[in-house]
């Protein structure tokens, strides 16, 4: 049996009364929850794997597995942890199928350019395209876990204690990725620092 939430009252959901009402078979309350969340992981699968298209699939691959199995979800943490570590796992699996094939692939870091202001005159395009190439250049050239740490904290806004649960590592694991990945990418980008 399919339950329907009204669509305003599945946006004031808690994401607790959300993941209940999803495994209860309510559409709108997955509706919501993929309203709420789906942008954020498009954006940090396309990060990773450098495709529109395939961060979008990988994304929905990840709600089609947890409509398939609603019934079953138990939450232990964060609805947000949850979803970003099930798309991690998506995302290692389509790397290896890519490697596999023998495929490039392709990681920098989306939203880079959303945080710089526009540039109206043709030189500061210029420099803003050569500064937003460097960042994405000295972001790929981190390691991938610094990276991952990084994009999950600085882009997608996660606390450390959520990124360690995506990634499966400590906190203080994550703290030290953090640590090297900001030390890398100010020496990578000292010239554009005054």
């Amino acid at each position: 049996m399919t339950l329907r939430t009204s669509g305003k009252e599945a946006a004031a959901l808690s994401d607790q009364e959300i993941v209940s009402r999803i495994g209860a078979g309510d559409v709108t309350a997955f509706e919501a929850l993929h309203r709420r969340y789906a942008a954020a992981m498009i954006r940090f699968a396309y990060s990773q794997v450098r495709s529109r298209e395939a961060a979008e699939d990988l994304v929905q691959e990840v709600f089609l597995a947890l409509w398939r199995h609603r019934e079953r979800w138990v939450l232990s943490g964060t609805v947000q942890a949850y979803l970003f570590g099930a798309l991690r796992n998506r995302i290692v699996s389509y790397r290896r199928k890519q490697l596999a094939r023998g495929g490039r692939l392709q990681r920098v870091g989306e939203g880079v350019a959303a945080a710089l202001p526009s540039a109206s005159r043709a030189d500061d395009q210029v420099l803003e395209a050569e500064l937003i190439d460097a960042i994405e250049k000295a972001i790929d050239g981190l390691t991938p876990r610094c990276r991952e740490a990084f994009l999950l904290v600085r882009q997608q806004h996660m606390s450390y204690a959520e990124a360690a649960e995506v990634m499966g590592v400590s906190v203080k694991a994550v703290e030290m990725s953090m640590v090297r990945a900001l030390a890398a990418l100010r020496k990578e980008l000292a010239e554009w620092c005054d």
